[in-house]
């Protein structure tokens, strides 16, 4: 009898610290593996309540497991509830990143600088180190003809505009594909962007 009193008292302590130490994760929002803990130290400490041979002490130890594990679960279960119905939609977070992309393109249009295609391929082919210096990252608005509009390999929007020759030219990165789908061969247009690096061609990232 007495062991197995000694093995209730062990098993209702153990509840106890089960219960203690898993709580807090649940209360700030671990995750379920805390939960789990609790509902395990509440079964721990229901076998322990059970027994009819259990003392005072270890009863009681094993209520208060209970009562912890309980309440743990019941405030995971709670939170959970109330960041689902604070979460925003999809349609709201499409929102926030249209007006966060819109900001960030009147940010890049007010500090950008003005500069024809000519004249940005004709800075890298005089001195490309100074160029780059100059240049690359800068905010640019890049006037200039359309020579082509295609795709890349990643499925990118791409405008050409044309340089002094065939082999010369600024290629410009669109942001998105509207943009580029109203643009025709052969039109003069300006084009916002940043100056990214010259690989054959200037090039230009998140131009619109």
């Amino acid at each position: 009898m007495v062991e197995k009193q000694e093995r209730t008292s062990l098993a209702a302590i153990f509840a106890v610290i089960f219960a203690v130490v898993s709580a807090p994760g649940v209360f700030c929002c671990v995750g379920y593996g805390t939960a789990a803990a609790a509902i395990i130290a509440a079964i721990i400490a229901l076998v322990a309540v059970s027994n009819g041979e259990a003392n005072k002490t270890s009863q009681f130890m094993a209520w208060a497991a209970i009562v912890i594990s309980v309440l743990s679960v019941g405030a995971h279960l709670i939170m959970m509830v109330l960041g689902m119905a604070t979460m925003p939609s999809t349609e709201e977070l499409a929102e926030r990143a249209q007006a966060r992309h819109e900001q960030e393109a009147a940010q890049v249009e007010q500090a950008a600088v003005s500069v024809t295609a000519g004249e940005l391929v004709a800075a890298y082919e005089e001195n490309e180190v100074r160029a780059k210096q100059e240049w690359l990252g800068k905010a640019v608005k890049v006037s200039g003809r359309v020579h082509s509009i295609d795709e890349d390999i990643l499925g990118n929007s791409i405008v050409r505009l044309a340089g002094p020759n065939e082999f010369q030219g600024v290629v410009c990165t669109m942001r998105d594909a509207a943009s580029a789908a109203q643009l025709d061969r052969g039109q003069q247009v300006t084009l916002t962007g940043r100056v990214d690096d010259k690989v054959v061609f200037v090039r230009l990232r998140d131009c619109f």
